[in-house]
């Protein structure tokens, strides 16, 4: 028998909507000054531990929440000082555009360079300072639902069984934490997420979602090659030529570091195509050669990105709780900025959850409420301006949908018949053309480009050897299993010699917490799920 705990509000996750909307509430209890239980369940050891994004930060929502923030942060964000995007023509060559054929919209004036584990770890120190609990180390592993079929809560996972699941020596049972709302803020994919949105068919009238994979490393650079505040972007070689949509990132961050990464579209066809040794050849490209010359890589990590815009939001309520930030999708896929927009779905959710409180108003009234706020929103105003920007996309690849999605907006033009068609889901996409060009074998030198075990290890992961593998799946086909060790960045799958020949074998202890398996499988029978409370990588600077 679990033990059971009540709170008013649980949160699951402790990245930046999860806090904020905890954040909102403990702030609207205090000004009121009424008293509300407000906890939040982090899978990660500590705050910040499983956080990562490029990051340029539009404040928009974080002045709103905290006014006079910039202040108070322990790393204090760089203004942005400028834009450059760079065409890598092929492996050798490049083409910087000049500003004025840059639009407007993918610009990224007034956005701050941050840290964005260290902001969660500064919020978190405000929820706690006004009275919000935060269990780290604890991950939800089941819904709870009532007799009526509403959410009233979440099963936390066991620690201590064995690899067949049986309770071990330290085994300790999880625990069943009740709520009268349950807000999932587990980022792109998460595992409640899903199971709230199959069981409650919350992305019935939506398109599909789309994902891209975010590969990231923070790499201190040599003094001569480091511009603080400034923002550059890649596109181009290598993924274009894997028929791969996205581009590569380079931001110029304080004490001469600079957060390079490289963002994959999951809808590729090309089984082939691995995002991790794209990454690494692309970093001997002269262009970002020079950048890195004489540097030291200190951090790598990995997170899928949900980017499908508005036409993919599912219905972000659901009877006894609310999908919020990018566990729905609220990024907007045009400035690839996520941050902003999961702090607003959270304000607006908290803002109309703590009068509800109050109430003994019924679900009904709550989910209408929300609705009106996020239509009367700024937020809502923002991802309808980008709502076909991902279809074009994903019709017309990178350059040429980014650029005929801005072209569709012209006045002289906004009267043609343009039409962005809604594209499969992203696990169909390799079953579609199970064929394509594999990128030409590079070994890694160790200086510019790295084998898995080394990126591996500045993840600083750390998983109980002995606990049950937390990807589950059946019996897997040769495509599954030679996507699956392709797309996986963090080597979890591979061929094994036997005595009776290859063996595909999981290695769950390198897991990065990516999703990409539970998104990019073909058959959709691989799937992830929680691990042990703790488990996973340690970032501090991602």
């Amino acid at each position: 028998m679990h033990q059971s705990m009540h709170v008013d509000v649980l949160i699951i996750g402790a990245g930046v909507a999860g806090l904020t909307a905890a954040l909102r509430l403990l702030q609207q209890a205090e000004s009121h000054q009424q008293k509300i239980s407000v906890c939040l369940l982090e899978k990660a050891e500590q705050v910040g531990g499983h956080i990562i994004s490029g990051a340029v930060m539009d404040t928009r929502a974080l002045d709103e929440l905290w006014p006079g923030w910039e202040r108070e942060v322990a790393a204090e964000p760089v203004r942005h000082q400028g834009d450059r995007l760079h065409l890598l023509l092929n492996q050798q060559r490049a083409m910087t555009l000049p500003h004025f054929l840059v639009p407007g919209a993918f610009s990224h004036r007034d956005g701050r360079l941050i840290n964005l584990s260290a902001l969660c770890c500064w919020l978190a120190e405000k929820v706690t300072e006004l009275g919000g609990d935060i269990l780290p180390g604890v991950c939800g592993s089941q819904l709870v639902f009532d007799e009526q079929g509403k959410v009233s809560g979440v099963e936390s996972g066991d620690y201590g069984r064995d690899r067949q699941g049986q309770p071990g020596s330290v085994f300790i049972p999880g625990m069943r934490l009740l709520a009268r709302q349950v807000l999932l803020t587990e980022g792109a994919r998460g595992s409640l997420s899903r199971q709230a949105i199959e069981h409650f068919d919350l992305a019935r009238d939506c398109r599909p979602q789309h994902y891209a994979l975010g590969l990231k490393e923070v790499w201190q650079i040599d003094a001569a090659a480091h511009r603080l505040g400034l923002v550059e972007h890649f596109i181009g070689w290598p993924l274009r030529q894997q028929q791969v949509s996205g581009g590569l990132f380079a931001y110029h961050l304080p004490q001469q570091r600079l957060a390079l990464g490289l963002a994959a579209d999951l809808d590729y066809d090309n089984p082939h195509f691995s995002p991790y040794l794209s990454f690494q050849r692309a970093k001997h490209h002269p262009r970002l050669q020079r950048l890195l010359q004489g540097g030291s890589r200190i951090g790598f990590g990995a997170r899928a990105i949900a980017k499908g815009g508005l036409p993919a939001l599912p219905k972000m309520t659901f009877p006894g709780g609310m999908l919020l930030g990018c566990a729905a999708g609220t990024l907007n896929p045009q400035r690839m900025k996520g941050i902003h927009t999961a702090m607003k779905s959270a304000m607006l959710a908290a803002d109309v959850l703590y009068p509800w409180l109050q109430q003994q108003a019924d679900d009904s009234q709550l989910e209408q409420a929300f609705y009106e706020a996020l239509h009367q929103s700024w937020l809502w105003e923002e991802l309808s301006a980008c709502r076909d920007f991902t279809a074009a996309v994903q019709r017309y690849g990178t350059a040429a949908g980014a650029a005929m999605w801005w072209a569709s907006g012209l006045p002289v033009l906004r009267h043609l018949p343009w039409h962005f068609p809604a594209a499969l889901a992203d696990h169909h996409s390799a079953s579609v053309a199970p064929a394509g060009q594999a990128l030409a074998a590079s070994p890694p030198d160790n200086t510019l480009s790295f084998d898995h075990a080394s990126s591996l290890y500045l993840s600083r992961i750390d998983v109980r050897p002995s606990q049950p593998c937390h990807l589950q799946h059946q019996q897997l086909t040769p495509l599954q299993c030679e996507l699956a060790i392709n797309y996986c960045p963090g080597n979890v799958f591979s061929w094994q010699q036997g005595e009776d020949g290859r063996l595909f074998t999981i290695n769950s202890h390198n897991c990065l917490h990516c999703k990409t398996c539970d998104i990019k499988d073909p058959d959709q029978t691989l799937r992830w799920t929680p691990p042990e409370g703790g488990s996973g990588p340690r970032y501090q600077e991602m």
